[in-house]
């Protein structure tokens, strides 16, 4: 079971990897809602816990220890807690976060 969500995540990641123009440039927050908010609810899930996983955040579970750092940081290891990667992320990072739990909350 654990492999078939691994492909999952694997063919979704795409979006991730268009989502990572979002912290190079300063988009306008109603683009970035508007991209947000066609992704399925798995796509959102992968694109929040990339938003951790740029500031190395410990996942609980190892299949998103192992996505990230097999796909996305190849200096991901995964040694921040929660309180941590919420210190140092940016304003705009938060901004961006809030959408997608935003978004992910009115799919319930």
């Amino acid at each position: 079971m654990v492999m078939g969500v691994y492909q999952i995540m694997r063919v979704s990641a795409r979006h991730v990897e268009e989502g990572r123009n979002f912290f190079e440039k300063e988009y306008n927050l109603t683009k970035v809602y508007e991209v947000l908010n066609i992704l399925t609810r798995h796509e959102l899930s992968i694109f929040r816990n990339y938003m951790f996983a740029r500031h190395n955040f410990a996942f609980r579970t190892q299949t998103w220890n192992n996505f990230f750092r097999e796909h996305y940081r190849s200096n991901y290891n995964g040694t921040r807690s929660n309180d941590e990667v919420m210190s140092i992320m940016t304003e705009w990072e938060k901004d961006i976060l809030n959408m997608i739990i935003e978004i992910e909350n009115q799919r319930l």
